[in-house]
């Protein structure tokens, strides 16, 4: 190997050992200005976001590092190189599909570098001939559900395809209406997806057999709708809308956020723990399957497109003029306490801090309350428990005993009446 390669490896993994140290949302450089309107990793290594003029970037570094990859070559000249991509899924670490105007379906087989059109026909045999040209229409959201491997894009005119092979083909069955389906989400086999326009707009749809019958679940509140989650059954939308429902859609109540700037779309890590992301620099996450939202620090004051968490600490977010965030434990900021009611404190410290081999958590709780107190390491991996039962309100101690662990940064997580405080705790050898 020569010494510039050896050199750039160095640095490449520098920057990344310096990433892992950082808490809370990252600013990155994606390498565009250009408008990014969905971002998508099933491994949380391998990374691709897509966006406006066709633009692709992608990344192998866990989002630390991005390249931009060329329009021309895999878009047909019809396509012109100027047409939108608004969605893109992680079918594996190597597998891709993006969605865009045209009614246009890309898949990729490299992590995003190169990329094939793909031909559907409604109801039909389907092949990869080309790219899809139905109409002058667009498919404006696409989402993979890795327990069913269904993949399903929607869009203008309530379009809807299906893909039962890692989006090789595609069939179509389009719901009973003529609104614009603006988001989707799929999980264990069915889907959801919900209007941002039309005469009632939050018209949302729900499947269980990959199209073939719709249930009408309508939020029924005329607010447009521009994200979804079957996982945490929760909508965002205009003005700071957040709706949830506890019945599968067939009633949705109205989830109070202080904001009035619009969310754009929402993700689940689990059942739990879900974020969503608006205008002007938007985060907010919840660990209550989103009865319960609380607002995260954000770098930047960019609109907002696209989250998606691999898993509860690890996450990527993308957004207007070349915008992209990463997070490598849960977006937390260190010594970070969430808002709780005024005159009702909660805190986490620790004590020394740095430390050798072991330091004293000290917690405040302002009510009788089942706490968890959980140690983790920068890759999310829970490596003590320090407790897990019911405390009387005010002051109690912990000691965390490190002797076995390495040098580095571990995050301390306080969960309690539905609110989590999260701290730094620094151990050096």
């Amino acid at each position: 190997m020569s010494i510039r390669k050896i050199l750039i490896l160095f640095f490449l993994l520098l920057a990344i050992s310096e990433s892992f140290a950082q808490g809370g949302w990252v600013l990155r450089k994606s390498g565009t200005e250009k408008r990014l309107n969905s971002i998508s990793s099933a491994d949380g290594w391998f990374v691709v976001a897509v966006g406006d003029s066709g633009t692709v970037v992608n990344s192998g570094t866990a989002g630390v590092t991005w390249e931009v990859q060329e329009r021309i070559g895999w878009i047909p000249n019809s396509f012109n190189g100027n047409r939108n991509l608004y969605g893109v899924c992680a079918i594996s670490s190597n597998i891709f599909c993006a969605a865009g105007l045209i009614d246009s379906i890309f898949r990729s087989v490299d992590r995003g570098k190169t990329w094939v059109g793909i031909r559907s026909h409604a109801k039909g045999d389907c092949k990869v001939s080309g790219v899809i040209q139905s109409g002058a229409g667009a498919f404006l959201a696409i989402d993979y559900d890795s327990s069913s491997h269904l993949c399903v894009a929607v869009g203008d005119v309530a379009e809807a395809t299906f893909s039962l092979d890692s989006g090789k083909h595609w069939l179509e069955n389009l719901p009973n209406t003529y609104w614009t389906l603006d988001c989707v989400s799929a999980y264990k086999g069915s889907v959801l997806a919900s209007s941002d326009d039309g005469l009632f707009p939050g018209h949302t749809f729900l499947t269980k057999d990959q199209g073939d019958y719709w249930d009408n679940a309508w939020i029924q509140k005329n607010i447009p709708i521009f994200g979804c989650s079957l996982l945490g059954w929760t909508l965002v939308g205009q003005g700071g809308a957040v709706y949830h429902t506890l019945d599968k859609g067939f009633n949705w109540d109205t989830v109070q956020v202080p904001t009035i700037q619009n969310f754009n779309a929402v993700h689940f890590a689990t059942n739990a723990i879900g974020y969503m992301v608006g205008d002007s620099g938007l985060i907010f996450f919840t660990t209550d399957g989103g009865y319960n939202w609380q607002r995260q620090y954000s770098p930047t004051t960019k609109n907002l497109r696209s989250v998606h968490m691999t898993d509860a600490f690890h996450g990527f977010i993308c957004g207007d003029s070349g915008v992209i965030l990463t997070t490598t434990n849960g977006g937390y900021t260190a010594d970070a306490v969430n808002p709780a009611p005024s005159g009702n404190p909660y805190s986490l410290t620790s004590y020394p801090n740095p430390a050798k081999s072991r330091t004293r958590v000290e917690i405040e709780i302002p009510n009788r309350g089942h706490v968890r107190l959980r140690i983790y390491n920068l890759l999310g991996v829970e490596i003590a428990t320090l407790a897990d039962a019911d405390y009387e309100a005010g002051h109690q101690n912990f000691e965390w005993l490190a002797d076995g662990f390495a040098s580095g940064v571990y995050i301390c997580k306080m969960e309690v009446d539905g609110r989590i405080v999260v701290s730094e705790i620094t151990i050096t050898k």
